[in-house]
């Protein structure tokens, strides 16, 4: 078919010369104009990146939109650096709202972009933000990884101002690891670039950092020159600079003047900091000062604090929680619906390719829209003939996105629970610790007592709940792998017992527990103490006063099964249906009034289903007590 019809219109252009010619002409300026129009776009589309990189630190919401945009001009041209830019700021901005899975998500998709065109800048910008990330998470050796590999990239590039941004990085990350000789040293050199280049705007980050270090080397007086050398810039209001290194600056200066006794002056600054990180929505930094101002009030009880300080950075601190769930509820169906896209794009590309190859070809360009035209057909008629496996692909990708919704909802459901059960200790925390402060001298010795008991307690709970959100979170972002290894369940199991020895005694719980021989699982034991150390905790919590738990381990071909017995509360079968569910909230206190989110349970299913094994709960009702049922498989050597 193809060859019949370049040869009809071989026949035709010779029948007329004059024709001929015209159409070669037309033909070579529509190839220019369109070679031309391609060049706008990307034009285009790289002005909208670097707008949109620029907006990260000041505008999130517009950045995030132009990224958007970017990214569906570079799709529409097949314009695949443009796409690989658009996912390294998609990266940025998630990361910077602890939107932490799919900033990585992001992250790799702007990787693979980039080394498709081979471009190691790119890369290396990819390299940076991945730092951040890991920097964020508290994961600081693989920060400071990733930085080093962006710094190597540069150097060998000879970019010097990319160099730069590297160095200042990398020299974060060093102090944070407590190498502050050497962040010194690397900010000082990014700092000398930056002055050769005229980028003023980054210097004050590099001020930070070496101020930061002289503090940690105790060279105050080093440190102070830096930050007022730093805040000298920011008072030039032509300058548009990062608002959360002006934050780290004055909590910089707050330290300086803490390390000199200053205490009134220390007050101001941090004071002066949460209420810009607020202002700003800056959610890293305002934990961080946050953290600080505490450390603060413990460290000088007698300092007179504003009435409404407490309420309103309570306030304040819930509204940027609240902020951040909203967030990622909105940034990730956008993420999803992105990812969707690039997964489609993914199969087009497919199709791009066979044309390409076809077009490759052909010695002549002249047949060049020929093919294209020959191409096209063949396209349409393909779908025709596949429409119907398309539709049925997309109502399948619709009943995934609407599960995906589900899961998004449930989650964010939970991120409220969460916030509400951790305010109430918090809250409880700080009334307690304002009359402390206060009313110290006229408290009886026994009021002291008793509310330092009540505190003790309120603290435990809630440091239990933040550890099984923190856990949650981090197995949620795909960061926890399975290291198995073979280990004795029964010594496993009587460690957990002896660290839970302390709450079972205060409430006059005996537990029994008769370990066999050699109870040999293959499993990773950093999640299988987890696991019981939850349903132990669990089962001391619910249980009534004086009652017994009791622990065994039995065992037949294939697994061990474990069983964890109390004389407790006992719950209902409506209840036992939710236990396993994040979002799903399962209101009982235990026997102290103690209060829990539910998250263990949630947590215990998760990582016993990836270590192959299963978890039952079973209770005959209220007052009826609680079993708790975890099968293993056996070790393959099981001896």
């Amino acid at each position: 078919m193809q060859i019949r019809t370049v040869n009809l219109f071989i026949s035709f252009m010779t029948y007329s010369k004059n024709f001929k010619i015209l159409f070669v002409i037309l033909v070579v300026l529509t190839i220019i104009q369109l070679e031309v129009s391609a060049q706008v776009n990307t034009s285009t589309i790289d002005s909208l990146n670097k707008k949109a990189k620029s907006l990260i630190f000041s505008d999130f919401t517009q950045a995030l939109h132009l990224t958007e945009t970017a990214l569906r001009k570079s799709q529409e041209i097949s314009y695949i650096k443009g796409e690989a830019t658009a996912y390294r700021n998609f990266a940025t901005l998630y990361s910077r709202s602890f939107n932490f899975y799919y900033s990585l998500k992001f992250s790799k998709l702007s990787l693979k972009h980039f080394e498709q065109v081979g471009d190691s800048a790119g890369m290396a910008d990819n390299y940076i933000t991945l730092g951040h990330t890991f920097r964020r998470q508290n994961e600081l050796t693989t920060s400071y990884q990733y930085y080093l590999k962006a710094t190597n990239i540069y150097k060998e590039l000879n970019q010097p101002e990319r160099l730069a941004v590297c160095l200042h990085s990398l020299g974060e990350a060093e102090l944070a690891l407590g190498m502050f000789d050497k962040a010194i040293e690397n900010n000082k050199t990014a700092i000398k670039i930056f002055e050769e280049s005229g980028d003023v705007a980054a210097i004050p980050g590099c001020y930070n950092v070496v101020g930061w270090a002289y503090l940690e080397k105790n060279e105050n007086q080093k440190a102070k020159e830096y930050f007022d050398r730093a805040q000298a810039l920011y008072k030039n209001e032509t300058l548009s600079m990062p608002k959360e290194t002006e934050i780290r600056i004055l909590t910089g200066m707050a330290r300086y003047f803490h390390e000199i006794n200053k205490i009134e002056k220390e007050q101001e600054l941090l004071f002066t900091a949460f209420q810009l990180a607020i202002n700003y929505q800056a959610y890293y930094e305002a934990v961080q000062v946050s953290q600080a101002i505490s450390l603060f009030r413990k460290e000088h009880p007698q300092l007179a604090f504003p009435e409404s300080f407490l309420q309103n950075h309570l306030m304040a601190t819930d509204s940027l929680f609240h902020q951040l769930i909203r967030n990622h509820a909105g940034f990730s169906k956008i993420a999803m619906e992105t990812i969707a896209l690039e997964t489609q794009n993914e199969k087009l590309a497919v199709t791009t390719q066979v044309q390409a190859a076809v077009i490759d070809k052909q010695s002549d360009r002249f047949f060049y829209l020929i093919i294209i035209a020959v191409l096209m057909v063949i396209i349409i008629v393909i779908t025709t003939i596949s429409s119907k496996q398309i539709r049925n692909q997309s109502s399948e990708l619709k009943s995934k996105s609407i599960k995906l919704q589900e899961a998004l909802d449930q989650r964010n459901k939970f991120f409220s629970i969460v916030a509400h059960d951790l305010r109430s200790p918090l809250t409880t925390l700080a009334v307690f610790s304002d009359l402390l402060a206060k009313r110290a001298e006229v408290l009886s010795t026994e009021e002291l007592k008793k509310m330092g008991a009540e505190l003790k307690e309120s603290v435990t709970n809630t440091l239990r709940m933040t550890e099984n959100l923190l856990t949650w979170a981090r197995s949620q972002a795909e960061e926890y792998t399975i290291k198995k290894e073979k280990f004795d369940l029964g010594a496993s199991i009587q460690l957990e017992i002896e660290l839970l020895k302390e709450p079972a005694k205060e409430k006059l719980i005996e537990i029994n527990f008769q370990p066999t021989q050699h109870t040999w699982v293959e499993a990773d034991k950093n999640q299988m103490a987890f696991v019981f150390r939850n349903l132990i905790n669990n089962a001391i919590k619910f249980s009534k006063i004086e009652s017994t738990i009791t622990i065994s381990i039995s065992s037949n071909k294939t697994e061990h099964i474990i069983s964890i017995v109390d004389q407790g509360l006992g719950i209902t079968q409506e209840k036992l249906k939710l236990l396993f569910q994040a979002g799903k909230k399962v209101t009982q206190l235990g026997t102290k009034g103690e209060k829990g989110t539910g998250l263990g349970l949630v947590l215990c299913k998760e990582f016993i289903q990836k270590n192959n094994g299963s978890i039952q709960i079973y209770s005959d009702g209220i007052g009826k007590g609680t079993t708790a049922i975890v099968k293993l498989p056996k070790s393959i050597n099981d001896n």
